[in-house]
C-alpha cells in the first residue's frame, strides 16, 4: 500500500511518458534530428523530476504510528498494555527507518541521473540550434567592393526552436505528432557534441553564366576548375540566388544509440557498465549506467504490519521488546525455542485475530484517549492521534511522565500508616543532629567542615 501520493498533474504526465507504446508513438527511428533527440531528453527528465520531486516528500504514516502508540504506552496504567503498545511503537520506528532509507537511497540514483542527463540535454539543445541555421538573399545582397570586384552576401533566417521543447497540452510531448514516451524507446538517444559543425547547413550562392560550362557534373571543386569555359556575360547576368545543395544542406548532426538495457528492452533490467554499448569511454559508461539505474527507480512502496496477532507475533522487534518488559522475560539473556514459541502464542492472542477485533481492543487507548499537551499556543486535552509533531510528542510524554511522578508520591503520603509517618518524623529529626555535629568550628583558624562521618574522622587523624 502506497501512503504518499503525486499531485494528480505529476500523475498524469507520469502516465504518459511511461505508458506501454503503442502504433501510433514515436518509435526511435522517428528521432532522426537533434531536436527530435533534444526534446526526448526532456521528456525523459521530466520523468525524473516528477519522481525526484515525489522522493523528497517522505511519508509520515509509520512515523505517526509510532508516535501515537509510543504516548499511548506512556498513558497506559496497566503494565501489561503498556508492553504491548510500546513493542508496536518499536515496530513502526524500525519500518519507518528502512522505509527512509530507501527514499533517500532512490533520491541519490534519481539525483545522479538527472544530473547526466542535463549534460546530454545541453548537448542536444546546442546541435537542435545550430541545426535550425537557414539562410536567405536579402534585396541589398550585393556590395561592389572596388573597379573589379563584387562581393554578395546572404543572411540567416530567423531561428526558431521552441517546437525542440514544446510540451503539450496534456503535460506530454510529441514528435511528428506521435506521441513521444522515452520510457518505451529501446536505446538511449542522443545528439553527437562532436558533430556539431554537420549540424550548420552550407551556405551556397548561384550564378547565372553564358554558358558553355563544361564541368557540369554538380560536383563542388575549386571555383576556376567548376567555371571553366562558362561564357562571361555582364556581372549584372549573374543574377545571384541562393543555391540549396542536398549534398550538403541534407546533412544531419550524428544521432548515437546507447544500449543501457538488458536485450535492449526497456522492460529488462540495466546492462553492467562494462557491457554497455555505443560509447567507448569507461566514464562514459558508468554514466549511463547510472542513468539505466535512475531510469529504473521506483517510489518505494510503505507498509507496516499489519495489527493483528498472526503478523504482530512474528516480528523480532516486537518479541525482543515484549521479552525486556514482561516480568516473567526480562530477567532471561536468550529465550529457548520452547519460550519463544510460547512467548508467540502469547502475542498472537494478545493483539487478536483480525485487525477489527485489534482495534476494538486497543482503539480506544490509541487514537481516542486524551492526554496534556501544549499545543496552538496552549496547554490543552486533546486525543493522542492529533498529536502529530515531534516537539507535541516530546511534551506529552514529559507531562504524562510528569504526572504519573505526582500521583505515585500522592499515593505514597496517603498510605503511610501512623508509625511509619512517627518514624519518618525521627529519622528527620537524627538526620538534622546528624547534620549539626558535622559542623565544626576550630579557634585556630575558624572554617568549617561539611562532609560524611567517615571522611570526618580522616580528616581529624
Amino acid at each position: 500500500m502506497t501512503l504518499t501520493n503525486f499531485g494528480s498533474h505529476a500523475l498524469v504526465t507520469l502516465a504518459l511518458l511511461t505508458a506501454t507504446a503503442t502504433t501510433d508513438d514515436a518509435s526511435s527511428s522517428d528521432l532522426t534530428e537533434a531536436c527530435h533527440v533534444q526534446k526526448y531528453l526532456i521528456a525523459m527528465d521530466r520523468h525524473l523530476e516528477n519522481l525526484e520531486n515525489s522522493l523528497q516528500n517522505k511519508p509520515e504514516e509509520l512515523a505517526q504510528r509510532a508516535r501515537r502508540y509510543r504516548i499511548a504506552a506512556s498513558a497506559s496504567g496497566d503494565a501489561q498494555t503498556a508492553c504491548l503498545l510500546q513493542a508496536i511503537a518499536a515496530d513502526a520506528d524500525t519500518e519507518s527507518a528502512t522505509t527512509q532509507k530507501a527514499y533517500d537511497g532512490a533520491l541519490r540514483k534519481v539525483r545522479e541521473g538527472r544530473n547526466f542527463l542535463k549534460t546530454l540535454i545541453r548537448t542536444a539543445a546546442e546541435t537542435a540550434a545550430l541545426e535550425k541555421v537557414s539562410y536567405k538573399m536579402p534585396a541589398d545582397n550585393g556590395k561592389s567592393i572596388d573597379t573589379n570586384k563584387l562581393a554578395i552576401r546572404l543572411e540567416v533566417k530567423a531561428i526558431s526552436t521552441i517546437d525542440c521543447v514544446k510540451e503539450e497540452d496534456d503535460g506530454g510531448y510529441k514528435v511528428e505528432a506521435k506521441a513521444l514516451k522515452p520510457l518505451t524507446i529501446a536505446k538511449i538517444k542522443t545528439a553527437d557534441g562532436g558533430s556539431l559543425n554537420a549540424a550548420i547547413a552550407k551556405p551556397a550562392i548561384q550564378l547565372t553564366t553564358g554558358g558553355g560550362c563544361t564541368n557540369a557534373d554538380q560536383n563542388w571543386k575549386a571555383y576556376d576548375t567548376a567555371a571553366a569555359n562558362c561564357g562571361g556575360d555582364a556581372a549584372t547576368a549573374h543574377r545571384p540566388a541562393l543555391h540549396e545543395d542536398p549534398t550538403s544542406n541534407g546533412k544531419r548532426p550524428k544521432i548515437s544509440e546507447i544500449s543501457i538495457y538488458v536485450g535492449d528492452d526497456p522492460a529488462g533490467g540495466c546492462r553492467p557498465a562494462d557491457q554497455i554499448t555505443g560509447v567507448t569511454d569507461n566514464s562514459m559508461k558508468q554514466k549511463f549506467a547510472a542513468l539505466c539505474q535512475a531510469l529504473k527507480t521506483a517510489k518505494p512502496s510503505q507498509s507496516g504490519t499489519k495489527l493483528e496477532g498472526k503478523a504482530l507475533s512474528q516480528k523480532p522487534i516486537i518479541q525482543q521488546v515484549i521479552q525486556g518488559c514482561l516480568p516473567e522475560y526480562m530477567n532471561k539473556e536468550k529465550l529457548n525455542t520452547e519460550e519463544t514459541e510460547t512467548l508467540r502464542k502469547f502475542l498472537e492472542a494478545a493483539y487478536t485475530d483480525s485487525e477489527a477485533n485489534f482495534a476494538k481492543k486497543f482503539e480506544h487507548l490509541v487514537d481516542k484517549q486524551k492526554v496534556q499537551v501544549y499545543k496552538d499556543g496552549k496547554v490543552q486535552s486533546v486525543e493522542i492521534g492529533s498529536i502529530t509533531t515531534p516537539a507535541e510528542e516530546h511534551d506529552a510524554l514529559s507531562r504524562i511522565s510528569a504526572n504519573k511522578r505526582a500521583e505515585k508520591l500522592a499515593s505514597r503520603k496517603e498510605t503511610a500508616t501512623p508509625d511509619q509517618k512517627e518514624s519518618g518524623d525521627k529519622t528527620e529529626e537524627k538526620k538534622d543532629g546528624d547534620n549539626k555535629t558535622s559542623e565544626h568550628t576550630t579557634a585556630s583558624n575558624s572554617f568549617v567542615i561539611k562532609t560524611s562521618p567517615l571522611l570526618l574522622a580522616v580528616l581529624l587523624l
